[in-house]
């Protein structure tokens, strides 16, 4: 009986995913942004979208700097482990 009342209770797998990317998603920007030398959320947009799109700088060179050869492969580094150790995780159960 209590199974049938906790199942009612869960949230569908859907909402769990999509709040969970919502999660990854702010703690990247929040990561980005945050640090000894800020990076704004304007800034970030702009340099980011500089490697796709034709935009004239109206950020610090050294902020780009930092973001592409510091903050990023740090960020992207730290996403690679995690899904390497819930895969390493689930596997071992």
């Amino acid at each position: 009986m209590k199974d049938k009342e906790m199942r009612k209770k869960r949230l569908p797998q859907g909402a769990v995913i999509a709040i969970l990317a919502a999660v990854l998603v702010m703690s990247i920007i929040g990561s980005v942004v945050l640090g000894r030398y800020p990076i704004g959320f304007r800034e970030l947009c702009g340099i980011v979208g500089s490697r796709f799109m034709d935009i004239e700088p109206f950020w610090k060179p050294v902020q780009e700097s930092l973001l592409l050869n510091h903050r990023l492969p740090r960020i992207l580094l730290a996403c690679l482990v995690g899904c390497c150790l819930s895969a390493a995780g689930a596997a071992y159960q």
